[in-house]
């Protein structure tokens, strides 16, 4: 029983750390000087759901100490709240200063605006929001209704529970700025007031500049025309409010609006972004610069084309709004992957390459190599992880089968007729004893090529099959080990074919 107990733990001893190997990097082997920016909506969730690859993505980046962050043109509500909302869906756990939603960097406008109008979302989330980035007199869309009254937008019926959350506030108090936080739900509502605000004198509501142009400054978070969600065809973004909003008030006044885009594919964000990487990387008291920023989404227009203009390395996703065979025509990106997780092992092994050029046909080139490139090296990782994982499986099965040859010698050695001498011995045409395979020793065998089979395959398709794997290799060893002693206690496995000591006749 002691032998047995020192061989059984000494097997899983050498077995345990290939496993939890498997589909997995060196640590030893990870660049530190590295992070990552994801987009949210159609790389890590899609309409509200955890995209499993995602989780995968974002719990590897976490356990390995590779900073990131969430980089998203959503938003509506505080990081905080969107954090805890976003940890549960993802089933992983983030902190608030991991993500900058599109409206984060208006936290840095706190001193140069007091009195603020805030456009978007349900109820008081954005007010909140802007109240707790230090804003001083928070205004919203519901308050100017119910203080100005039905005539302000006949169009828009306030129900009870709207009239509770309006908030009295001077009107005749000039608004020092007008952001729109997130895809306004009261479209009319909120473009009425914002051209009354641009047309105004000073930005006091219910007057009119002769110039049209003395109205507050006006900020949008994001330009995303479309963004994915559960419906099969992208919806309408902030970018189509920020349209009709130019466009409305050049039919007004025969002038260009005044306003300024924050979110992707603008600069400040970026710039903000890596101001947040970099402080992560302090906090983790990194000894290397930060070399390079992988930025993973969905949406060429905003993601791609934002990351390559501010030189970061872009990588394409499919699981979103981008659903193109190969690389987008008009913002190319470094490299395509099916999913984030497949971006993620992309990244790691291919740092510091640069990013691409504003050439279209520089860029499909690009991400055509980096393609072929991606999927021979997954290829060649996954054939070496699995030899490394079948070593001490491999030494299990070779050693039961020595251990049945050596009893097989053993039982011919004892039941050899006289004369024994070691030509006769090793006459197989002089039978002694027949060993039949058992039904445990079949099945073992049918695991042993279902096992082979999955590895072999393995590398050629797109499924995360880690979980079967590892069951397999252990079902398949405590099966190994098991038929070794069938053949002991099965009365029919060994067959003695001549008595003990008997002679030849």
């Amino acid at each position: 029983m002691n032998v047995l107990r020192t061989s059984r733990s000494l097997f899983l001893r050498s077995f345990r750390p290939s496993i939890f190997s498997i589909r997995n990097f060196s640590k030893a082997a990870l660049p530190n000087d590295v992070a990552f920016a994801f987009d949210i909506d159609g790389v890590l969730i899609r309409g509200g759901r955890a995209i499993k690859e995602g989780t995968r993505a974002l719990q590897f980046l976490k356990d390995n100490k590779i900073p990131f962050i969430l980089l998203t043109n959503g938003g509506g509500v505080h990081e905080s709240v969107r954090a805890k909302l976003l940890s549960t869906t993802m089933q992983v756990d983030l902190k608030e200063k991991q993500f900058c939603q599109s409206h984060t960097p208006f936290r840095t406008l706190t001193n140069k605006y007091k009195n603020v109008l805030v456009m978007g979302g349900f109820g008081n989330k954005v007010r909140e929001t802007a109240e707790a980035y230090g804003f001083e007199k928070v205004i919203t869309d519901v308050d100017v209704l119910a203080k100005r009254g039905i005539p302000f937008w006949p169009f828009t019926y306030l129900t009870e529970k709207d009239l509770v959350s309006a908030q009295d506030f001077d009107d005749t108090r000039p608004i020092d700025a007008v952001f729109t936080y997130v895809d306004p739900v009261n479209f009319g509502l909120d473009l009425q007031l914002l051209m009354e605000l641009a047309c105004s004198k000073n930005g006091v509501l219910g007057t009119q500049s002769p110039t049209m142009t003395e109205g507050p400054d006006i900020y949008f978070s994001n330009a995303d025309l479309i963004w994915p969600n559960e419906y099969n065809v992208p919806r309408l973004g902030q970018g189509a409010f920020g349209i009709c909003c130019e466009n409305v008030y050049r039919a007004l006044s025969g002038k260009a609006l005044k306003c300024t885009y924050y979110g992707k594919p603008h600069s400040v964000t970026y710039k903000y972004a890596t101001n947040v990487l970099n402080d992560f990387r302090r906090e983790m008291n990194a000894t290397t610069p930060l070399r390079e920023i992988f930025m993973v989404g969905d949406n060429p227009a905003s993601d791609i084309r934002g990351a390559n203009s501010f030189g970061w390395t872009s990588i394409l996703v499919r699981t979103g709004v981008f659903q193109g065979k190969e690389n987008s025509e008009q913002y190319p990106a470094k490299h395509v992957s099916a999913n984030v997780w497949e971006a993620v092992q992309w990244a790691l092994t291919h740092t510091h390459k640069g990013t691409v050029n504003d050439s279209s046909a520089n860029g499909r080139i690009s991400g055509r190599r980096a393609f072929h490139s991606s999927s021979i090296s997954r290829l060649q990782d996954e054939r070496v992880e699995n030899g490394v994982v079948l070593l001490p499986l491999a030494i299990l099965f070779i050693g039961r089968d020595l251990a049945l040859i050596s009893a097989a010698f053993v039982l011919r050695l004892a039941y050899f007729p006289k004369p024994l001498t070691m030509r006769r011995f090793f006459d197989m045409g002089i039978p002694v004893t027949e060993m039949h395979p058992t039904r445990l020793s079949k099945w073992n065998t049918a695991l042993q090529l279902l096992l082979l089979g999955l590895l072999t395959v393995e590398p050629l398709i797109d499924l995360d099959i880690d979980g079967l794997k590892v069951a397999l290799m252990y079902i398949t060893a405590i099966t190994t080990a098991s038929s070794g002693l069938s053949y002991v206690f099965s009365k029919k496995a060994v067959k003695i074919l001549t008595k003990k000591g008997s002679k030849a006749l």
